[in-house]
């Protein structure tokens, strides 16, 4: 029986990387489900409860049975891992959409992280969203020349376009900078 020990590891850590991102469960999945460990990842990926409906239906259809009471206990410990200031961060600045699942003494601290970390991502994209529009008007002012078609007042006209884009991004490069040393100095990476 000890031999068979490294053997339901394996497997515990091969299932929970395959369901981190799946939101259905295969009928193999569903045989060898560890449904704490399935509900501590669900947890841990910021998922709710409705989430055991679909991988219990799954499993139901594959005529294996699911344990609520097991993925609900993993799913409780999950939360003490998910609903942190840290945790908050990453997946805000992951970009991830929060469904209020943290416990109320919980929820705030994991709040004031996801605000900044959503604030982060938020700004991070603005940047890139300026950066390809500079790109873009920089490749359509080198066509326009190349064309001949460029006109003095053409020409006018995409220089001012690029300045304002330069300031706007330089103004969202800063935006950004200042969010990021927040972050540093309230110890998110």
């Amino acid at each position: 029986m000890e031999c068979l020990k490294p053997i339901r590891t394996s497997l515990a850590l091969f299932l929970a990387v395959a369901l981190a991102g799946c939101a259905t469960m295969t009928p193999d999945e569903c045989r060898v489900a560890d449904w704490y460990l399935i509900g501590e990842l669900d947890a841990r990926s910021g998922r709710t409860p409705a989430h055991f409906s679909s991988r219990a239906q799954d499993c139901a259809e594959a005529g294996y049975p699911a344990d609520q009471a097991s993925w609900r206990e993993g799913w409780e410990h999950g939360l003490t891992v998910f609903c942190t200031a840290a945790q908050g961060f990453r997946f805000g600045r992951d970009g991830s959409r929060y469904e209020p699942i943290c416990p109320a003494a919980l929820e705030p601290e994991f709040l004031a992280g996801y605000d900044l970390g959503r604030s982060v991502h938020d700004a991070s994209a603005r940047v890139d969203d300026l950066s390809r529009q500079l790109e873009a008007l920089d490749r359509e002012f080198r066509e326009t020349a190349r064309n001949g078609n460029l006109t003095e007042d053409l020409k006018d006209d995409f220089e001012s376009r690029q300045r304002a884009l330069r300031r706007q991004l330089r103004n969202a490069e800063l935006e950004l900078a200042e969010l990021n040393g927040v972050a540093r100095g309230r110890g998110f990476h």
